[in-house]
């Protein structure tokens, strides 16, 4: 719905991915700083599915510059 991926616990549909995640392997994966291929290879990153379909969206995500301003004085 208008765009954003939402996280709903414990919810069942006919989706064709899945992702279990830890906390820490989610902050990884939210800020970029592990590649895609190291994420899968964790214990606490588990994907179900089409992982081909996953990695496509994560190759679509825009990669923003940390440190700049969101409201200037």
């Amino acid at each position: 719905r208008n765009g954003v991926l939402h996280a709903r616990r414990d919810a069942r549909n006919a989706t064709s991915v899945g992702v279990i995640s830890s906390i820490a392997a989610f902050a990884l994966f939210a800020t970029g700083s592990t590649s895609f291929d190291e994420l899968i290879a964790r214990d606490d990153f588990e994907v179900t599915g089409d992982v081909a379909g996953l990695r496509e969206l994560v190759d679509q995500l825009d990669v923003f510059e940390f440190g700049f301003e969101i409201v200037l004085p």
